[in-house]
């Protein structure tokens, strides 16, 4: 196979990507929802603008706006909810860009709507330059049209017009009323929109129908504002950036004056193949509604055709996101758990999902990665989760590169032979991601339990096997606190010594081990190759590790050479146990095997 097989890569111009006959732009569900800050959304318009000015230098003159990296997705296994007939011909799935896509689709609607509108206002007898700017008008709208919105041929009524985006899940492109759906922010924003634009005689401006109000009101409300109010934003930009009335701001964009485009025909004739006529040129300084009406045609035909992006088209998926971790370096990348969510629905099925017990295992992952405030720590989250999980359930040493994680995920999942068993999955995941969010992080969670003192050194133990940040334990002790955790009755009890026992002798263990030889490869001896917290006769035993620090006792003993105060560190990850710790202090007096009186040593 060659390498153009895989991918392939072009420049497009928005007008060229956009507009593309039959295409629709498919937002996955991992995708996180549309969020861009006030501050990029001025940027990109002064951006655009900036390049608008600098075609009176300059007549091969272009805004990049950076990659987008799709799927075409030509069997639409990435749609869904589907109705399979009515699916656009080409679907692409958007892997990185939908941030972008989604604003440049707000903005053309929006210079649709200013355009429209005040080429609608002109007088009908205002002479050749009206007339002139008028059928401008119609052109360049007519293509902003095709930007937002496919035109299908047939459909009933509106629903013959597809929005040109769509979110999973939350839209369905139909021609049919009864099976057409579009709730998520993008697809019923674009739907709304296009029906203000057909109608050809309105001289009023749009006004968006609230969600709430109208057929996506269950959607996330969060999102449809946070959308509204930067289409709102937009508006408010461009009728600025072309007010001569205004008193700017030095931070506010200014779209090339019409004075400064009258005066260039370089501009004029790389936007418009000719020179505008005088009498054009003439009004347009003369009269600010024809001035500002120029200004916006320019700036659209501007944005249509000198504005591109490099389109990265993958086969595969995991070609995709490969290629958006090799060339990223300003975006968010998405979790191996987020890129994995899918799967997890498609086993319950959509309308079964948020009732369900896999909704509850995957919400649980998703609340602790939400506590990170960055990409950067969400990203180490994940990892602290995955890496534990993935050697608990199949011994499998995951690293943290993303698309090791990724593809770990899916293939274990797919593994499974039947809906219980990715349940089981989905379960022993969410117990990991408890494990480390409660007792890992704070010790003095561990159950309450009648023998005081084995709490307390099980509380000193996981203390400093995180301060250690030894985290190679986490696999086998999270059966330990998932059979406590699901655990009733008088069975709590009983799970709970095992738990609290389990976690001392862990630690006892790591104190000999490090304290002998500084490495910790018999964990690894000690995981069975079991899936998950299926059962309670598959846990780790604690005779197994008591087996262990035995073996470490009896090294210690007839070792030729006592074991350095302060051994040299074998793992970055961990910290050396040594006398600069009284936690690890306390820990290897605890458990040496020649001090008979030692109140922690196991029987």
């Amino acid at each position: 196979m060659e390498t153009r097989e895989i991918f392939d890569a072009a420049p497009r111009a928005v007008a060229e990507f956009l507009s593309e006959t039959g295409q629709g732009l498919y937002i996955p569900p991992y995708q996180r929802a549309y969020s861009w800050e006030p501050a990029k959304v001025k940027r990109l318009i002064a951006d655009v603008s900036h390049g608008l000015e600098q075609t009176t230098e300059f007549e091969d003159s272009i805004c990049f706006l950076g990659t987008v990296i799709a799927l075409r997705d030509l069997q639409y296994t990435t749609v869904e909810p589907i109705d399979r007939p009515m699916v656009p011909p080409k679907v692409m799935t958007i892997i990185d860009g939908q941030q972008r896509l989604t604003t440049l689709l707000l903005l053309t609607t929006v210079l649709h709507e200013e355009i429209s509108v005040r080429a609608r206002r002109l007088p009908k007898n205002g002479g050749e330059a009206r007339d002139w700017c008028y059928n401008q008008a119609i052109d360049v709208t007519s293509r902003l049209t095709d930007t937002f919105e496919e035109d299908m041929r047939y459909g009933e009524g509106d629903f013959r017009y597809y929005p040109r985006m769509v979110r999973s899940y939350h839209d369905v492109w139909s021609r049919h009323a009864d099976r057409a759906k579009y709730d998520s922010p993008i697809g019923y924003y674009l739907h709304q929109y296009g029906r203000y634009a057909r109608d050809g005689e309105s001289t009023k401006d749009y006004k968006h129908v609230p969600f709430t109000e109208g057929e996506a009101a269950d959607a996330n409300a969060q999102a449809h504002r946070g959308l509204e109010a930067i289409r709102t934003l937009l508006r408010r930009t461009l009728r600025n950036a072309v007010s001569t009335s205004r008193n700017a701001r030095e931070d506010e964009t200014e779209i090339l004056s019409a004075g400064a485009i009258g005066e260039s025909s370089k501009l004029q004739e790389a936007l418009f193949n000719s020179p505008f006529p005088a009498s054009v040129v003439e009004a347009a300084n003369d009269d600010e509604r024809i001035g500002s009406l120029l200004r916006l045609i320019l700036f659209a035909n501007y944005l249509l055709n000198r504005v591109t992006v490099a389109v990265v088209t993958a086969k595969r998926e995991d070609y995709g996101f490969d290629m958006f971790e090799a060339l990223n370096t300003t975006g968010q990348p998405l979790t191996a758990i987020e890129t994995f969510k899918p799967k997890a629905i498609q086993n319950e099925g959509l309308s079964s999902w948020n009732g369900s017990e896999s909704y509850n295992y995957f919400d649980t992952v998703e609340k602790y990665l939400d506590r990170s405030s960055s990409a950067d720590q969400r990203q180490t989250a994940t990892s602290n989760i995955l890496i534990p999980f993935a050697l608990m359930h199949d011994g499998t040493r995951l690293s943290k590169r993303l698309s090791e994680q990724r593809r770990y995920l899916r293939t274990a999942f797919d593994k499974e032979a039947d809906q219980a068993g990715r349940r089981t999955f989905l379960h022993s995941l969410a117990e990991v991601t408890r494990f480390v969010s409660e007792p890992w992080v704070t010790p003095g969670s561990l159950p309450e339990h009648g023998d005081d003192e084995l709490r307390l050194q099980a509380e000193l133990c996981l203390q400093v096997l995180r301060e250690a940040k030894h985290e190679i334990v986490i696999a086998p002790l999270t059966r330990y606190f998932a059979a406590h955790q699901l655990s009733t009755g008088e069975e709590i009890d009983k799970r709970a010594h095992e738990y609290l026992t389990a976690v001392r002798a862990v630690g006892a263990f790591f104190a000999l081990w490090r304290g002998a030889f500084g490495g910790d490869p018999r964990h690894r001896q000690h995981l069975p190759q079991t899936h998950g917290v299926r059962s309670p006769d598959q846990r780790c035993q604690v005779r197994a590790l008591r087996s262990g620090i035995d073996h470490c006792a009896a090294c210690r003993r007839h070792a030729e050479v006592p074991a350095p105060a302060t051994p040299k560190r074998r793992n970055c990850r961990e910290k050396p146990v040594g006398g600069k710790s009284n936690g690890h202090a306390r820990l290897l007096k605890l458990s040496a095997p020649d001090q008979a009186a030692a109140p922690c040593r196991l029987q």
